[in-house]
């Protein structure tokens, strides 16, 4: 269906009337790969099946159940859409956080689920599309900015489109178009673009692809209207470091009272939820990090760049050491070993007393 997709928008270039196309060279640039997607599509649906499956085209029924809304696969994205729809309405504003998914959607999960395991999980990372996976984690308002930018790269592959003249800037117009609608279909039935190596080739084809920038007007602000403007950008970035720390000091309390009410030892479940929530938390430090190195260097955006890079740090080792800390200081858990051993010293106690 994503090869589909840009085929949609390469055979209509390729259809263009004649008097538009540029040189035949560019034709012939166009018509090869337009000709080899054909074919992988072709090849994909109808070829015999050779990896010893119990069907005999595997593509061809992946996408009938994927596009089948009654049962199959496509009946349980419907389903999982749609609590994860509910979930998303719950945290509005920021989501539930990255990664955090698959720890909150049992909580919305209808009955009869088919993502749900039978300890009553999830079986999956995320839900089986980049775009409610986006909504869900990161917030509507995320999503409307990444919409945003969509937007703003078909216009600008558009406007590219509509300048004469240029055959280079044509073909890559023409290509960012295709890359768009193989990246919005993938995304729409299933959680590919979070996967590192596709979310790499898929990003960087956006990038190199893109038209160049139009020319920007400069507009000088004076000093204090300067520094009241790296202040807001800084304030933006304390508002989201904040979010993050009560977002994933919440999550971290609740899987330690999960831990309890499972009947683990309080000392205990301090330590394995804290363990469990170690690898999403670093994680998600470190992805905030990387991506705010490439603004740091700005003038505008480099305040809260460095806010939020001070802070994460700063939060990481607050919600993993301080936080569980002040959970065994606040409640007085006491270790597993020591109450062992107060335990075997009271024995002789109550032995002689007897």
């Amino acid at each position: 269906m994503a090869i589909s997709g840009g085929l949609v928008v390469l055979i209509w270039f390729v259809l263009r009337p004649a008097k538009r196309w540029p040189s035949e060279r560019l034709a012939s640039r166009v018509m090869v790969p337009a000709l080899s997607s054909v074919v992988a599509m072709g090849a994909a649906l109808l070829l015999p099946n050779t990896l010893n499956w119990k069907s005999d085209s595997p593509y061809m029924e992946t996408a009938r159940s994927v596009v089948n809304y009654k049962q199959g696969s496509g009946r349980g994205r419907l389903v999982q859409y749609k609590n994860t729809g509910r979930m998303s309405l719950h945290h509005p504003l920021l989501g539930v956080g990255p990664g955090n998914w698959a720890v909150i959607y049992p909580k919305f999960a209808s009955n009869g689920d088919p993502s749900l395991t039978e300890d009553g999980m999830t079986a999956n990372p995320w839900p089986s599309s980049d775009w409610m996976t986006f909504v869900s984690e990161r917030g509507l308002l995320a999503l409307v900015l990444l919409a945003l930018a969509v937007v703003s790269l078909i216009v600008d592959a558009i406007r590219a489109l509509r300048e004469p003249g240029d055959s280079e800037q044509a073909i890559h117009a023409w290509a960012l178009l295709g890359t768009l609608a193989v990246l919005l279909v993938v995304g729409t039935f299933d959680a590919v673009l979070l996967l590192p190596p596709p979310a790499l080739v898929g990003w960087a084809l956006l990038g190199a692809l893109s038209p160049p920038p139009r020319e920007r007007v400069v507009v000088e602000l004076p000093p204090t209207r300067r520094i009241a403007a790296m202040a807001v950008v800084a304030i933006l970035g304390g508002l989201r470091i904040i979010n993050i720390i009560i977002r994933n000091s919440v999550i971290l309390i609740a899987q330690i009272d999960q831990h309890i009410a499972d009947g683990e030892h309080p000392w205990a479940a301090v330590i394995s939820a804290t363990e469990h929530r170690l690898r999403p938390i670093l994680l998600t430090a470190a992805a905030a990090i990387l991506g705010m190195i490439p603004i740091a260097p700005t003038v505008f955006w480099g305040p809260m760049a460095y806010a939020v890079m001070g802070g994460l740090v700063v939060a990481t080792l607050l919600t993993l050491v301080f936080l569980p800390a002040l959970y065994v200081a606040w409640f007085r858990i006491e270790p597993v070993e020591a109450r062992q051993s107060t335990s075997m010293a009271e024995v002789p106690a109550l032995a002689v007393s007897t």
